[in-house]
């Protein structure tokens, strides 16, 4: 599964599940269950980040506790809202 985000930031994710039902009373066909339900997800953060490559100083340490590139979440920092977002299915 991929997304595509209008632009750098923070965003919100969820999944939502909807699960079908069969059944099968000893060993006879299988019969579907009318209906189905939905099962939703709590939010995720999810930092979005576009990144290009550029040469660096291999002397300089890298703190690998540590990921330079993803700010704390503020308003400033929160991804734009896309009025066209949408569920898509899978």
């Amino acid at each position: 599964m991929s997304a595509k985000y209008s632009g750098e930031g923070w965003y919100d994710v969820t999944l939502t599940t909807t699960f079908a039902g069969q059944f099968s009373v000893d060993g006879g066909e299988w019969q579907d269950i009318d209906g189905t339900i939905e099962v939703a997800s709590e939010p995720i953060a999810l930092y979005s980040k576009s990144l290009e490559s550029r040469l660096v100083n291999g002397d300089v340490p890298v703190d690998e506790d540590e990921d330079p590139w993803v700010p704390g979440r503020t308003p400033e920092t929160d991804g734009p809202k896309d009025p066209e977002a949408r569920h898509r299915e899978i």
